[in-house]
């Protein structure tokens, strides 16, 4: 993804590796970044903290998770800052439940398995040859995952599979789908 004047959306961004990837970004490859979040205000401070940065560094918030507010990102994210040659999916979340405790199951389900499918979903309305998906996953739920974490392990395996599928089925489209995979942050 980086090199050159590319313009990068970064879905999900945290003050963490959502900042560090902009900040990356924007030093190594001179990149045009969107950032999106669901809080303006961090969104502006986010921003704000990245610099120099000036008018490469556009803000969108708005809800991804659902998937017409995720079109609305985009089409703004085009609007704002010009066509789109990647995609940086870092929302996230985490929860220590058990098998017998999933409360926030579906938010996970949202996150880590309905997100990645609309973001393959509308790829080729945004994304052209050469371009590429990266999504935030977990080293640990492919080799060590654990019950104490079973909404969360279990949403990430699967999102491991829907990498898979979408590299795939955008490969004959020339757009590349892949997963980052560190192990916990926290």
């Amino acid at each position: 993804m980086i090199g050159g004047d590319k313009h990068i959306v970064i879905i999900g961004t945290g003050e963490h590796m959502g900042r560090a990837t902009a900040a990356l970004l924007l030093r190594e490859g001179g990149a045009r970044v969107t950032l999106n979040s669901r809080n303006r205000a961090r969104l502006d401070r986010l921003a704000s903290s990245l610099g120099g940065g000036g008018d490469r560094v556009k803000v969108v918030d708005g809800d991804v998770l659902d998937r017409d507010m995720l079109r609305s990102v985009l089409d703004k994210a085009v609007e704002k800052n010009g066509s789109i040659d990647g995609i940086s999916v870092q929302v996230g979340g985490y929860y220590d439940e058990t098998p017998e405790s999933m409360e926030h199951l579906d938010e996970m389900l949202d996150v880590n398995v309905r997100l990645p499918l609309n973001v393959i979903s509308l790829a080729r309305d945004y994304l052209s040859r050469g371009s590429s998906i990266v999504f935030t996953s977990n080293a640990n739920t492919l080799f060590r995952p654990r019950a104490s974490n079973t909404p969360y392990s279990v949403t990430k395996f699967t999102m491991n599979g829907i990498v898979h599928l979408g590299a795939e089925h955008l490969k004959k489209h020339g757009i590349r789908v892949n997963a980052v995979a560190p192990r916990y942050n926290r």
